[in-house]
């Protein structure tokens, strides 16, 4: 019977500990929404998804910082230029080329072998002349999106680079003590110790 009021106690202690007050942080005043509790899932959506803290803490420091948010209002208008711009083109190229593979699938029905050889060189002339007014074009385009990529990369790195500060501060902040995890381990100990006394009796 001893040994059983033992135990209770001490999984009541154990219990206790578990219920202990604990010191919570620091308030910091200034604490993103993105790293409030709950908030990156339930407040704010992100360009790429709730759970993308760095865009989350990059589209707030967006919107206070008048220089980002003007950034990122040219970029935007910039994605839609390029769509404005290089969507004729694109229309009228696949025309272009959907026209010479047709030439050349009708060309291939044509039994006569020099009738189709006369045929299939005047058609390759044109592409040839079609290639060659297009050159300036193509490479504007390789250039152009060779600069997609360029922008897209520094767009990534300037969100790691502004938010890392961010993300310092909080840890800063909102530091836990070691002394919570420490007075529990010791509580730990001291049950630890009753069973094992209680289990070599």
């Amino acid at each position: 019977m001893r040994t059983i009021i033992c135990i209770l106690a001490t999984g009541m202690l154990i219990l206790g500990a578990c219920n202990d007050h604990r010191v919570q942080p620091k308030p910091v005043a200034d604490i993103p929404k993105a790293l409030e509790d709950h908030s990156a899932s339930d407040q704010l959506i992100s360009k790429r998804g709730p759970d993308d803290l760095i865009e989350s803490l990059y589209g707030e420091l967006a919107e206070k910082d008048a220089g980002l948010k003007q950034l990122e209002a040219a970029l935007d208008a910039l994605n839609q230029s390029k769509d404005d711009s290089t969507r004729s083109f694109h229309q009228f190229d696949a025309k272009s080329q959907s026209y010479y593979k047709a030439a050349d699938q009708h060309i291939n029905r044509v039994s006569d072998s020099l009738l189709k050889d006369k045929v299939k060189k005047l058609v390759e002339e044109h592409l040839a002349k079609y290639n060659a007014i297009t050159e300036k074009h193509q490479e504007l385009l390789k250039a152009i999106d060779a600069k997609t990529t360029k922008l897209a990369d520094l767009h990534t790195v300037l969100k790691v680079v502004k938010t890392l500060p961010v993300i310092a501060t909080y840890q800063k902040d909102n530091r836990l003590r070691t002394a919570l995890f420490e007075g529990y381990s010791k509580k730990q100990d001291g049950a630890l110790e009753d069973i094992n006394k209680m289990t070599n009796q």
